[in-house]
């Protein structure tokens, strides 16, 4: 699973962070945004609604396989 496209952007009282991640066997990318006061959870926030969206989208023996290639990444 990799980082395609990540922007950031200043809300006024706070930030977005919008990110679309691919990940491989997949087709297509997932998307996410991430709203919070401190521009570093919004990317946070981001990064984990869009694994999440890919995650919902696969089998859950290809989860499981994607869990642990994550897992050993970390």
């Amino acid at each position: 699973m990799w980082v395609q496209s990540y922007e950031e952007r200043s809300t006024g009282q706070g930030a977005a962070a919008f990110v679309e991640v691919a990940t491989d066997g997949m087709a297509g990318t997932s998307y996410s945004v991430g709203i919070d006061a401190s521009i570093v959870t919004a990317s946070v926030l981001a990064i984990i609604g869009a694994v999440n969206r890919s995650l919902n989208g696969i089998e859950l023996e290809a989860r499981q396989r994607l869990i642990a290639v994550l897992q050993k990444t970390v």
